[in-house]
């Protein structure tokens, strides 16, 4: 079984699971946020480095509803080594989880230079026609450095959905519609934009 179909159902037991609960639940301390390998993309390598100030500017760029109560929220990057005055660019997804005060997030980092492939990407996932694959069902993948998973499946009532992956090894993952999907789309777009307009300046 794949992995985004393994999440899937994990999170329809999860709120299944959250529906059980009593009107007036205990509230249960929110998990930490799951994180990706701090070595895998430029950004992170740039934000550890040692000995030096690294000034972090950020903007949250917005945020899409998935299903089970996932979401997925964009933010743009910059950060500067004040010495050296060198700077580096990208994005950061977040995905949310959770129902019923049960919540897990988790976030990967995106260098600016894989901005334009994952818009190019998603593109190609949702136009991907079910109607026209070999066999009954199907699941297409787009991975990033930063272990940013982007796939979109045939779900066991044969609708096709994405999923939106971050913060690998343990990943926390958004159940979105393909309208969903492009409003990520959009995000990143903006994203983008932005971030080539800072590095023009």
């Amino acid at each position: 079984m794949s992995r985004t179909l393994i999440a899937l159902v994990a999170a329809l037991a999860f709120g299944a699971l959250a529906a059980c609960t009593s009107d007036d639940p205990v509230p249960l301390a929110q998990e930490p946020e799951v994180e990706a390998d701090t070595s895998s993309t430029s950004l992170e390598a740039f934000s550890s480095r040692s000995g030096v100030v690294i000034v972090k500017d950020f903007e949250r760029i917005g945020t899409v509803s998935g299903r089970y109560g996932s979401s997925v929220e964009v933010q743009s990057m910059r950060l500067t080594d004040v010495a050296s005055g060198e700077a580096e660019y990208g994005m950061v997804v977040r995905t949310s989880e959770g129902r019923g005060g049960l919540d897990r997030s988790g976030r990967s980092f995106v260098d600016a230079d894989e901005l334009g492939a994952i818009a190019e990407g998603i593109q190609y996932l949702r136009a991907l026609d079910p109607t026209d694959r070999p066999l009954g069902d199907f699941e297409a993948n787009f991975l990033t450095r930063g272990r940013l998973e982007i796939s979109v499946f045939t779900s066991s009532d044969g609708a096709t959905l994405a999923s939106v992956e971050s913060g690998a090894p343990f990943g926390v993952s958004a159940f979105l519609t393909l309208e969903a999907l492009a409003e990520m789309e959009a995000l990143v777009s903006s994203a983008r934009t932005q971030l080539d307009s800072l590095q023009s300046e």
